[in-house]
């Protein structure tokens, strides 16, 4: 089985993954976006240029379809979230996703069997690096990344915003 765990940040989708991963005996394939940082002597992506934001995405997309070539794993993050991230920053702009990237990112993720997104959370939930992050983005960054694994037809499980400790469980009855 390939899961792809995405949701906006804070919702807990490294912890997922992780656990998931563990809990099934399948490699957890993780998001590649920390080592990238931390070769760049950055502590978050918050702090990016929207030239290095950019690298930054491709260089996730590259990174899972790279490791992403075996039958069975849970991914920390999906190209679709690359998308949905290139997508806004974009908007922001006022400028459009370079197509290719974007049809290359969406072809990858159809290989998921099942996409879990994780719900955004109350602000006073979620960790204290999310404050620093645009909650005016919040909503359309969720609404998109549902809109683009309906659009691929990806199984989706859309996991409502609950306590940390009942996400795996709720995913678990639903898998």
């Amino acid at each position: 089985m390939r899961i792809g765990i995405s949701g906006i940040g804070g919702t807990g989708k490294t912890t997922l993954a992780r656990a998931l991963a563990t809990r099934i005996a399948v490699p957890c394939v993780d998001e590649g976006v920390r080592e990238w940082l931390a070769a760049r002597s950055r502590s978050g992506p918050w702090s990016l240029t929207a030239e290095d934001q950019m690298a930054l995405q491709q260089h996730a997309i590259a990174y899972k379809i790279e490791r992403e070539t075996l039958p069975a794993f849970v991914s920390d993050r999906t190209t679709v979230d690359a998308v949905v991230l290139m997508t806004l920053r974009f908007e922001r702009l006022g400028a459009e996703l370079p197509l290719d990237l974007r049809d290359l990112a969406l072809h990858h993720a159809r290989g998921y069997d099942t996409a879990i997104v994780l719900g955004p959370r109350r602000a006073s939930d979620a960790p204290d690096h999310v404050a620093m992050l645009d909650a005016s983005i919040r909503p359309r960054e969720h609404a998109l990344m549902l809109e683009l694994y309906e659009q691929i037809g990806t199984r989706l499980i859309v996991v409502p915003p609950i306590p940390a400790g009942a996400i795996l469980p709720f995913v678990e009855a639903h898998l």
